[in-house]
Formats: structure tokens, C-alpha cells, sequence
């Protein structure tokens, strides 16, 4: 049982950022050289031939019009290069494996892709596979890959071929790409997934970071593997166990028990797509399974572009949106828990009129109920939604932000009727007082007779502090 050429695995790292750097961070991102020149991340359109035509607009942008996001993919110098990362599917001068329980798969990184969105998250992702096409090599390579901070013993190994040793054969030295550390953070050509990655954010830097400007969001130390699987070869009693084997990202020697509906190849973590083709949904990820496709040119070669490419789009979409939506949350609790203890109330409010404003933005130019009028398109699209449960999310978090934007304008208003009623009682008792007591102010209001002005000035503020003190007492709730 092997897999075709065409199959891919797109492991996505989701990121957040400060919203308030995305102009600053594009203009970095796009001013990054390249190794020997030219550029490191290539600006490139969001691929929306299928989309509706106002989701288009926001992806892809008129002139002069504010981007909602933006994308580039790695350059080929970038990526091939020995200055740069040094592999690419055509590069045999460097040689990739991932290590892990004693085993080694040597693999090719195909692309790098990054995309940022307004609302200050971003997915940087990378498209790899093994250089071989068995089966059980790709499980294992789907299942410890997405490790990328080296959990449960996954190691990068990186060697590079150089001159001929004296047998005619070319001589093998250590390496690891300059833009992840290179040998210096690496003697021995051994590193981590997310050195790699944290090397490739990196280039976004502004002056004013002093830091990594990212942040994880997902499980720490994980990716969300996006995969097209085209298997060959499959005999029919394998076929559910091979769906769900892949479903799951279960390595090959993970032992499995499958339920009725599983061999039944039903329920709501199955789109079927064709005949022996489903989309699998789950909140570690997604991919699309096909056992022994037609051998046609659409099947086999159109199909899956348009899986790494329309349908990744729209898995993209549906990340952000979760992502968004949970650094919200995150962000009302921190702050009404920093308020509580040490924030004014001046700086809270900022605060939550900012997030709200965020909300707004995110739900005019970010949650879309459609984007795509295509059957298939668009109910991937709402089965992305329901795995990773956006309109759950979008009601919890739209109901806080409503609900903390309300407390403090009702705060507001209540701050703003006790200055007036001390207004009103500053001004409002002296002036009862005097016209009361029918004080004649010698000089002003009598040219004969009267109290002095500053005396009589003195006597009101005194009862009027004494009486206005009591007023405001009686008045607090």
C-alpha cells in the first residue's frame, strides 16, 4: 500500500501578534532580503477564483484600500539555497530527516507559506513529505512531524553533500540552515521543526520588538496538519481502518478499534466527496482521504492543487477565525482580572472600547456564514466551522465583549451623574443658603448695611460643606 506523488501534508502553525503592527509588520515582512538579494518571502494574491466576490475583495484588495490580510510564500533562492533553507522538492544538495524512537524518514520540504490577518493572527505554514511513498512511512512522518518543539524525541537532521570523497562518492558535512541558527546553534546538523520556523518569523521583526512579535495559540509546540492522502493499493477490508488510521493521525504501529460507525465509514467527522474519497474533520486537523483513486488527470493531478490550494484557503480562513475569536476571550479576562487589581478606570476602558471596536471588525470583515458557491467549497467550509466550533465561540465571546462594553457604559453614565450631582450641590447649596437666609452683602447687594463679603463668603462655604457633604452621603447607593 503506497501513496501517489500528488499526495501533501501542510503542517500549520498558528500564531498571534499585536493587531496594532499588522501595517508595520507587512511593510518588514516585505522588505526582508533574501539570501544573495532579491527577496525572503514572496508577496503572492490569495487564490479566490471560487469565492464569493466580497469575501475576494477583502482578501485581495483595490489599491489604496486597507488589506484585511495578506500572504507570501517563501522565495525560491529563499528556499533553496544554501544561505537560505536549503531544500526545496529539486534540491539534492542537502539531505532532510526527522528522527524519532530510534527511526529516521528522510523527507522534502516543498514550501513555506505565511499569512497574516488585521485581526492579529497569522498561520505560517510548511508543506513536506517523505521521499518515500509507503504507507506506513507517511503515518509515521503525519503523526511525529507536527511535534515541532522536539516532544516525544522528534529531531531535524540536516546534512549537506559537498566535493567527493575518495571513493568517488560525495562527501557528507553537517548543516543547518543559517536563518535557524546554522552551525553555530547547531554543531552537529541536529535541531528542532521550530527552530525552523521561529527562524522564518523571524525576518517580520520591527526595532521596537525586543523579542519574539509572535505568539503560540494552539496546543504549545504543535502544528495542524492539513493533508491530501491519494493511497493506491488498498485492499477493501483495510479501507476503514486506513481512513481512520488517517483521520486520527495515528502513526502505523498505533493500535485501533474501530466502532460500527467507523467501519461504516459515516458520522459527522466524514464528508463524503466521491466514491472512496471522504474529508476527515477533527480539532487536531483535517485531510482528505481518497483509496485507489480513478486514474484520470482530475482525480490525481487537478484534484489535489485544488486541495492544496482553494480548499486550503478555506481551511486558512476557518483557523483564524477560531484563533481570533480566542485571543478575544483571552484578552477580556486578562484585562477585567488586570483592572480589578491595578489598572485605572480610565485605562480599562480603553481597553474594552478597543476590543470592542476589534469585535466589530472581526464580524463586518472576518466571520463569514459563506465564502465559496460551490456545494463542495462551501460545506467543507461550514464543517470546518462546526469541528472547530466558530459560531459557539463567536456567541461566547460576542455576548462578553457586549457584556463588558454595556458594564462600563452603564459605569460611565453613573460616573458622569455623580460629577454633576456635585456639581449641583457645590453651586446649588450656597446659593439656597444665601437666598434662604437673605443675606445682604455689604457693598454688593447694600450700600448701607450688611454682612462683609468675605465673611459671608466663609459662613456659606462652611454650611454649605457641611450640608452638601450630607446631600452626597445620603445620595450614594
Amino acid at each position: 500500500m503506497n501513496l501517489l506523488d500528488s499526495s501533501f501534508v501542510c503542517f500549520v502553525y498558528p500564531f498571534a501578534f499585536d493587531d496594532e503592527s499588522f501595517e508595520r509588520r507587512l511593510e518588514a515582512i516585505d522588505a526582508a532580503p533574501g539570501p544573495g538579494g532579491g527577496e525572503f518571502w514572496h508577496k503572492r494574491r490569495f487564490p479566490v477564483d471560487e469565492f464569493l466576490p466580497h469575501v475576494a475583495r477583502y482578501l485581495n484588495p483595490r489599491d489604496n484600500t486597507p488589506a484585511t490580510a495578506a500572504a507570501w510564500q517563501l522565495d525560491g533562492n529563499a528556499l533553496q539555497s544554501l544561505r537560505g533553507l536549503g531544500a526545496g522538492a529539486h534540491n539534492r544538495n542537502v539531505r532532510w530527516t526527522m528522527s524519532y524512537n530510534k527511526k529516521e524518514i528522510e523527507f522534502r520540504i516543498a514550501k513555506a507559506e505565511l499569512a497574516l490577518f488585521r485581526v492579529g493572527v497569522g498561520c505560517l505554514s510548511i508543506t513536506a513529505s517523505p521521499a518515500e511513498m509507503d504507507a506506513d512511512t507517511w503515518h509515521d512522518f503525519l503523526h511525529y512531524f507536527r511535534f515541532c518543539r522536539g516532544q516525544r524525541g522528534v529531531k531535524i537532521g540536516c546534512t549537506k553533500r559537498v566535493g567527493k570523497a575518495s571513493g568517488g562518492a560525495a562527501e557528507l558535512q553537517p548543516f543547518f540552515p543559517e536563518v535557524a541558527g546554522g552551525l553555530n546553534g547547531h554543531a552537529d546538523g541536529r535541531g528542532t521543526l521550530q527552530d525552523i520556523l521561529h527562524g522564518l518569523l523571524k525576518v517580520g521583526e520591527l526595532e521596537s520588538d525586543g523579542g519574539p512579535w509572535w505568539r503560540e495559540t494552539f496546543v504549545a509546540g504543535q502544528l495542524i496538519p492539513f493533508a491530501g492522502l491519494l493511497y493506491e493499493g488498498v485492499e477493501k477490508d483495510d479501507l476503514a481502518a486506513v481512513v481512520y488510521r488517517a483521520r486520527n493521525f495515528f502513526h502505523a504501529r498505533q493500535e485501533i478499534h474501530l466502532t460500527e460507525s467507523d467501519l461504516a465509514l459515516t458520522g459527522p467527522s466524514l464528508h463524503p466527496y466521491s466514491e472512496r474519497q471522504w474529508f476527515t474533520f477533527s480539532l487536531e486537523g483535517t485531510a482528505f482521504v481518497a483509496i485507489n483513486p480513478p486514474d484520470t488527470a482530475f482525480f490525481r493531478e487537478t484534484l489535489p492543487n485544488h486541495l492544496a490550494t482553494q480548499y486550503y484557503l478555506l481551511f486558512l480562513l476557518v483557523l483564524h477565525q477560531r484563533f481570533a475569536l480566542i485571543e478575544l476571550s483571552d484578552e477580556v479576562a486578562s484585562h477585567w482580572l488586570t483592572r480589578q487589581e491595578t489598572s485605572s478606570s480610565r485605562v480599562r476602558d480603553r481597553a474594552f472600547q478597543r476590543m470592542y471596536q476589534k469585535m466589530l471588525a472581526f464580524t463586518a470583515r472576518g466571520h463569514f456564514a459563506q465564502v465559496a458557491q460551490r456545494e463542495h467549497h462551501h460545506r467543507c467550509y461550514t464543517k470546518w466551522q462546526e469541528s472547530f466550533e466558530i459560531d459557539a465561540l463567536y456567541r461566547e465571546v460576542n455576548d462578553e465583549v457586549r457584556d463588558m462594553h454595556d458594564f462600563l457604559q452603564s459605569q460611565q453614565a453613573r460616573r458622569l451623574e455623580q460629577r454633576i450631582n456635585l456639581l449641583a450641590v457645590l453651586f446649588g447649596v450656597p446659593g439656597l443658603i444665601v437666598g434662604f437666609l437673605g443675606i445682604n452683602l455689604y457693598g454688593v447687594t447694600s450700600g448701607a448695611e450688611g454682612m462683609n463679603l468675605w465673611v459671608a463668603m466663609s459662613v456659606t462655604f462652611a454650611v454649605g460643606l457641611g450640608v452638601g457633604a450630607l446631600l452626597l452621603t445620603k445620595m450614594r447607593p
